[in-house]
């Protein structure tokens, strides 16, 4: 697998070193895995939507839960380690003042976010009902978010919120956000960027509030 960081699913499938036939089966797994879950989804449908037959897909995976394995993989590998790491030491904003870093912050995970909705939708449903998937998810990220807390560090020494409670408070907002992106869609087009300037917003004035 590449070592390049991408920011999307997509992108990392399309650059990366595959078969045309095994990179349309795993977009077309990743649509059919989003709607209709897993268990809720068939081999027959992934080649009719991939254009390939069972045969192709059962040339690049033994089973459908190898499908998955290769959708999960450089998600939990590569895309969420790499991209919160390159994020918090090379993306984030230095030299600013606090609302102008939970702005960027905000905006930027939340793109992340709706960019790679139907993956996230896939990766949720199986951290709930797979132990393997959440200890490696639990080994890759807490890493991360020890960065996070650092960083967050230098803009708390006013403030009795700790780090973390910032944390709590963006991850919990964004949580919001992709549940009402992913289950209650109303069918309007999604404006990330009104979206992340009132989370933005409330978060900023929570920690001002307690200065």
């Amino acid at each position: 697998m590449t070592e390049q960081i991408f920011e999307d699913f997509n992108s990392w499938v399309n650059e990366s070193d595959m078969p045309n036939g095994k990179r349309k089966v795993l977009l077309a797994a990743v649509d059919l895995f989003a709607e209709q879950g897993f268990d809720g989804t068939s081999t027959s449908q992934i080649a009719v939507a991939s254009g390939m037959s069972e045969g192709t897909i059962f040339k690049y995976f033994k089973t459908k839960r190898h499908i998955l394995a290769a959708i999960l993989d450089p998600l939990i590998s590569n895309l969420l380690p790499n991209y919160g790491h390159d994020f918090i030491e090379h993306q984030l904003p230095q030299d600013v003042n606090f609302a102008d870093f939970i702005r960027f912050a905000v905006k930027n995970r939340l793109t992340f976010i709706y960019t790679n909705r139907k993956m996230l939708q896939i990766f949720f449903s199986e951290l709930m009902v797979n132990e393997k998937v959440l200890a490696n998810v639990k080994r890759q990220l807490v890493p991360i978010a020890g960065l996070a807390v650092t960083k967050l560090g230098q803009f708390t020494v006013h403030t009795s919120i700790e780090p973390i409670d910032i944390i709590r408070l963006v991850v919990g907002q964004l949580m919001f956000e992709f549940m009402r992106i992913t289950k209650f869609d109303t069918g309007s087009e999604y404006d990330i960027d009104e979206t992340a300037d009132k989370i933005s917003e409330l978060i900023i004035q929570i920690v001002n509030q307690d200065r």
